[in-house]
Order: C-alpha cells, then sequence, then structure tokens
C-alpha cells in the first residue's frame, strides 16, 4: 500500500533456462529452492556463495568520469586515462564514452574477483563439517568449503552486481548529450562539472535531465541502454573462475546494499544527487517508471 515492495515473479521455465546455462543437469533442475533473497540453487548440493563479491556500477560510472578518481573522498581508486592509454579527454562520443566505462569496468572486476577469491580460500581454513554431513559431502569425504578437492557437487561464487537503473539512465543521459537531434546548449563537460558540484548551481541543467526518457518505461531510447548493460556485464562475471575453477554467477538483486552504495556514490548523470540510493535490483530507479505497471514489466 506504500509502495515500498518490490516482489519477486519467479518460475520454472525461466530457473530452470539459468539454471542450465549455470551447467545444473537435467536431473538436478527440479530441486532447485530459493535462497538468500531470490536465488536459485540446488537443495543440498550446491555451495553457491550467492554474496561472494559485489559490484557498485554508478560508482564505476563515476570513476570514469573523473580520470580515476571518487567524487565522495578526492581519493584516486582507479587509473588515470593515461594509465590505460587514453587520451586526456577521451569522451568524444558515445560510444567511446561507454568504452571508457567498460575499460574501468574490467579493472574493478579483475580486482573485485582478486579479493572475492581470497576470501573463498581464507574460508576453507574452516571447515563446516555439520553443514557438510547435508551437502553431499558424507559420500565425498571433502568438507564443502575445501578449495583444493571438490566436496560438494555445485561450487559458483554469486557477485550482487548494483545499480543497474541509475546506470542505464545515466548511459541514457549521456547517449542524449551527443544527440546531434537534442539540441542541447550544455556539453558533456558541463555534465561532468555539475556532477562535481552536485548539481548546485545547474538547477536547469538537472530539469533538462529529468525530462529524458527513463528505464522502466516501455521507452526503447532508454531501455536498450539496460538492455545492453545486462548482456555485457553478465557475460563480464558470468567467465570469471572462483577457486573451485568453476565460474561467477551474475546476479542483479541487491539486497539493502544499494543504500549503503549510494551513501558512498557521488551525482550520477541520470539527476541523482550525491549519496542517495542506488536502483534496486532490476528494478527501474525510484519515481522513474512513470506509465503505469504493464510499462514497466515490459522494460524488465
Amino acid at each position: 500500500n506504500f509502495g515500498h515492495s518490490s516482489p519477486s515473479f519467479l518460475n520454472d521455465i525461466t530457473v530452470f533456462s539459468a539454471l542450465k546455462k549455470k551447467g545444473i543437469t537435467e536431473e538436478d533442475l527440479k530441486e532447485y529452492a530459493i535462497a538468500g533473497c531470490q536465488e536459485p540453487l540446488i537443495k543440498g548440493k550446491e555451495n553457491g556463495n550467492t554474496t561472494s563479491s559485489w559490484l557498485n556500477l554508478p560508482k564505476v560510472l563515476e570513476i570514469s568520469l573523473n580520470n580515476g578518481y571518487s567524487l565522495i573522498t578526492g581519493e584516486k581508486l582507479g587509473p588515470s586515462y593515461k594509465e590505460l592509454g587514453l587520451k586526456e579527454n577521451p569522451f568524444t562520443s558515445f560510444i567511446e564514452t561507454k568504452r571508457v566505462f567498460y575499460l574501468y569496468l574490467d579493472y574493478f572486476i579483475k580486482k573485485m574477483v582478486s579479493a572475492a577469491n581470497k576470501c573463498t580460500e581464507a574460508l576453507s581454513l574452516l571447515p563446516v563439517p555439520f553443514a557438510s554431513f547435508f551437502m553431499g559431502c558424507a559420500e565425498t569425504g571433502i568438507d564443502m568449503r575445501d578449495c583444493n578437492s571438490i566436496g560438494t557437487k555445485y561450487n559458483a561464487s554469486g557477485c550482487l552486481i548494483h545499480g543497474l537503473g541509475t546506470t542505464a539512465d545515466s548511459l541514457t543521459v549521456i547517449k542524449y548529450f551527443f544527440d546531434s537531434d537534442s539540441k542541447l546548449k550544455f556539453s558533456l563537460d558541463d555534465l561532468v562539472t555539475a556532477l562535481k558540484e552536485n548539481f548546485e548551481g545547474f538547477e536547469e541543467l538537472r530539469n533538462i535531465i529529468q525530462n529524458i526518457p527513463k528505464y522502466g518505461n516501455n521507452i526503447s531510447y532508454a531501455d536498450e541502454e539496460a538492455e545492453e548493460l545486462v548482456k555485457i556485464v553478465s557475460e563480464k562475471i558470468n567467465q570469471q573462475k572462483n577457486p573451485f575453477c568453476k565460474n561467477f554467477a551474475a546476479d542483479w538483486s541487491s539486497p539493502s546494499t544499494n543504500l549503503l552504495y549510494g551513501y558512498w556514490t557521488g551525482a550520477t548523470p541520470d539527476g541523482r544527487v550525491a549519496r542517495e540510493d542506488l536502483s534496486f535490483g532490476l528494478d527501474p530507479s525510484p519515481g522513474m517508471a512513470t506509465n503505469g505497471l504493464l510499462t514497466r514489466i515490459l522494460s524488465q
């Protein structure tokens, strides 16, 4: 009644398809159960480690627009454009801007996976015999956390990806800035300056941004950015390997950490000000889906 719910819709057809891509055998599909928030895992056979790693897409975009620096702390958190072999101002087109974003994303995914795998290896030093007994490890005689051998049948590592709506809308806004039909008097440099100032003194620019199409309204101009983002980021995550030599699993659900990550993320091109919440899960950004529930579902 208060508009604070975000229900999950799950069905066997889509879940089975996702599980097959993850390497689950046909005979085990019917044994899936929902763990954590909405992660489908195989009962008694899967050490899913669904929250092994976390990824903040809007923060990566922020750093990519600011030569490797954080707008919140002013710290250098990533490589500079020069260190990446880029020009001093690499944003010559929308395609080039996205290319820079994905270069930074590759950099942070590598760091994230390295940290997550070290944590998984550290956990293997603390065996869990009681839990392992119910995970098929009584038959194998190997603890479910043992990275050197396979105790339980399936051993994935999850990555919770945050800020789809925030990032997709931000990319849509940047696309609009490069669109010759938009006839804006503002440039991308103006937008980057506005982000650094948290939009203070840039009210006119922010008003323009708020009227640009957003993800969640079944408008292809915006939705195509979200679709491409999910496809590319998921592929990048799913090809990473954990200490069991199994693939990571991209997970677009975000528990309440979208609040925490939002607090440490500066202003974003979609008009969001610094430290505001990021978008939740696969949902559009708060208040951006304005054309009703059906169009929202069609977008997702």
